[in-house]
């Protein structure tokens, strides 16, 4: 009976789940990943309850960990510029573009504070334009070496574009008059996608918002929570807590599929490697791992 209902709700189920960190081992009972950001053999993950981003070496399979000693790349506290950190909001990979030679990890931290990590620089301050207009901050991305800052009060995403120092440019709003006060996250990969927490899903590409259909949902998105799509991928994917799944459209806003399993219990982010045809997901307290068949279309 499990296996005829997944098919009618085109559910997918991991072949195999791996929990690769326990955070609350790490950071404590206040540790709350809220961002995984995987580079190559390079896993990040932002605790914003303990206040730490962590860096774990994936193996040659990317369901397992490298034995690193020392994990934790930044932590609130640390001094930065003259300026100690009193908190750490997101991190966010940016790739190269044209005005960026090379891909990095930026996290950004209270006060506007944006750090740059490279593995063969390490960590540097870079110069962050006009945060102190933000009305909020509820997330960032980075497509084509810019960096996009999703502030719902303001009803923009702010666009800045790099500089020889780092993102002191003038930021530019991109929405025009949208309504996304109840925003909690977004993705860019070329078009812009923005996620609500009733569970609207808007994708912006010029002209009027689009809305993501959910027809054919088997039951609508509830506390959704976060969102991936890069230009690699065939899917928009939306971390729909509340039902313990994600959910896969494609990027004219039609559902194709949707993901279940035990990692999926308290989601929190994730990301995704269609082509390696893996999973990465924060849950709860906890980092996994799971090997997935991703339809082509």
């Amino acid at each position: 009976i499990d296996n005829e209902l997944d098919r009618v709700n085109t559910v997918i189920r991991p072949t195999s789940t791996t929990l690769l960190a326990d955070l609350a081992k790490l950071g404590g009972s206040q540790s709350s990943p809220s961002r995984v950001v995987v580079d190559s053999n390079n896993l990040y993950v932002l605790d914003k309850g303990a206040g730490r981003v962590y860096k774990f070496l994936l193996d040659a399979s990317g369901q397992s960990l490298l034995n690193v000693p020392n994990n934790v790349l930044i932590r609130k506290g640390d001094v930065h510029g003259g300026t100690p950190l009193v908190d750490v909001w997101e991190a966010v990979w940016m790739p190269a573009g044209p005005l960026r030679a090379s891909p990095s990890l930026l996290v950004l931290g209270s006060q506007g504070t944006l750090i740059d990590y490279r593995p063969e620089k390490g960590l540097q301050v870079l110069p962050l334009r006009g945060s102190q207009a933000w009305l909020s901050f509820r997330g960032a991305r980075g497509f084509n070496g810019n960096l996009y800052v999703l502030d719902p009060p303001s009803g923009q995403v702010w666009r800045y574009i790099p500089t020889s120092t780092g993102y002191d440019s003038e930021p530019r709003g991109i929405l025009e008059g949208a309504q996304i006060e109840d925003a909690v996250d977004l993705a860019v990969d070329g078009n812009i996608y923005v996620l609500a927490a009733k569970g609207t899903v808007w994708q912006f590409a010029g002209g009027p918002p689009k809305i993501f259909q959910q027809n054919k949902l088997d039951r609508p998105l509830t506390s959704p929570v976060a969102l991936f799509s890069i230009p690699s991928t065939r899917f928009v994917y939306v971390a729909d807590r509340g039902n313990a799944r994600i959910v896969a459209f494609n990027k004219e806003g039609e559902f194709r599929f949707q993901i279940k399993g035990e990692a999926m219990e308290g989601i929190q982010s994730l990301s995704v490697d269609e082509e390696k045809g893996l999973l990465y997901v924060a849950s709860g307290q906890k980092v996994f791992a799971a090997s997935i068949a991703i339809p082509k279309q």
